[in-house]
């Protein structure tokens, strides 16, 4: 399993959450298992999704696709988000 964890600004979270949501279908058909959505304490502007994919594969295809690219220009993202691949290590309940 991967992790992919991106950070962006949006103009309106509302907007995002609902281009993010229309595409739900789409991001699990291409191997993603499920997602966690925040928004920072200090700025509600700036947004952190968690997403987790089937591989590195996968989730690179996704980032690198013109379709999630388009979505986010859709949702009102500022500028480039920041993306990070993450591979788990160990987790505790």
């Amino acid at each position: 399993m991967l992790n992919i964890l991106m950070r962006c600004k949006v103009i309106d979270f509302e907007q995002f959450k609902a281009e993010f949501d229309a595409d739900d279908s789409w991001r699990r058909a291409g191997g993603e298992h499920n997602f966690q959505l925040y928004r920072d304490a200090d700025d509600i502007s700036m947004v952190t999704v968690m997403l987790e994919w089937d591989s590195l594969e996968t989730g690179q295809f996704f980032v690198d696709s013109l379709k999630f690219h388009r979505q986010l220009q859709d949702g009102g993202v500022i500028g480039d988000p920041a993306f990070f691949f993450l591979k788990e290590i160990e987790q505790q309940d």
